[in-house]
């Protein structure tokens, strides 16, 4: 449940890792919600709260760290799928940026690591712009200040409150699981099949980078009546069809939806997660 972002820099003359450092850790610091960590509440006083952390120190998680050689596009991706693996410490707020040197032609990246609980992927973009020189500030430095931890009885009241009123949302809760069966097929299958896709992931895991001219995807799909989402969507769709024949595995039907933020905008101190599904493709790989 890990997330991160890789920005390649490229460095003018006189570029100082450590002021870039310095730079990162106080932007970063401006959004609240990484300025605090997720506890859990005392038993029958509700979920995980986020509660300010008195100790919250930047610049312990910013971190400077030297690419393996050859220093290429794949060095850095497999740099960075390590970072995102490592599990952030849950004492502490959570996420992290490493600044990644020795890259080919003198660049430099950053990788933030989130936890996907801190924001969604355009909570973690909007954060990523506040980086940006002209970024948006919080406000006075007062407004940073830890803020007390809310007290037991103050959490049991809001959770009693809260389930007090659970009944009044079961008609709409009901609404949208049906919606949710009715995209999926759900109602067509008692249970996903098993194949090579469905099973526990572990730590050895890779990344391919797949470059293709956006201009000849925005054609494609106007020439179908579809969007640049419905393409990506097929050509991921076609590209698990043809793994899993590869694997000499067959499915009569293979169902592909992906995570999508249900925000039309948001600003680097507004995260958080407002997520839902992009609509399925359905592949039938008795079709050449």
């Amino acid at each position: 449940m890990q997330i991160a972002g890789v920005l390649v820099l490229e460095p003018k003359v006189g570029w100082d890792v450590a002021a870039a450092s310095e730079l990162v850790a106080q932007r970063l610091a401006r959004v609240p919600r990484l300025r605090q960590r997720l506890v859990r509440a005392p038993v029958g006083c509700g979920r995980a709260h986020w509660v300010d952390d008195p100790a919250f120190d930047p610049h312990r998680h910013v971190d400077v760290i030297r690419c393996p050689a050859p220093g290429d596009e794949a060095a850095l991706l497999s740099t960075a799928l390590a970072l995102v693996a490592r599990r952030l410490p849950r004492a502490r707020p959570l996420w992290s940026a490493t600044f990644v040197s020795g890259l080919e032609h003198g660049r430099i990246a950053l990788v933030v690591v989130l936890h996907h609980v801190v924001a969604d992927g355009l909570g973690g973009l909007a954060m990523l712009a506040g980086l940006v020189d002209g970024g948006s500030d919080e406000g006075p430095e007062e407004r940073r200040r830890p803020r007390a931890a809310p007290s037991r009885r103050a959490l049991a009241s809001d959770a009693w409150t809260d389930r007090l009123s659970a009944p009044a949302r079961v008609p709409a809760q009901l609404r949208r699981l049906r919606a949710a069966a009715a995209q999926l097929g759900a109602s067509r299958s008692a249970a996903a099949p098993h194949t090579a896709l469905n099973r526990p992931t572990g730590s050895r895991r890779a990344i391919r980078v797949v470059s293709v001219d956006l201009a000849s995807v925005v054609d494609a799909a106007h020439a179908h009546g579809a969007t640049v989402n419905n393409v990506v969507l097929t050509a991921v769709t076609g590209a698990l069809v043809a793994l899993l024949a590869g694997r000499g595995e067959t499915l009569p039907r293979l169902v592909v939806s992906v995570p999508m933020s249900a925000r039309a905008t948001t600003g680097p101190v507004e995260v958080g997660n407002q997520g839902g599904r992009r609509p399925g493709v359905v592949a039938d790989q008795r079709t050449p």
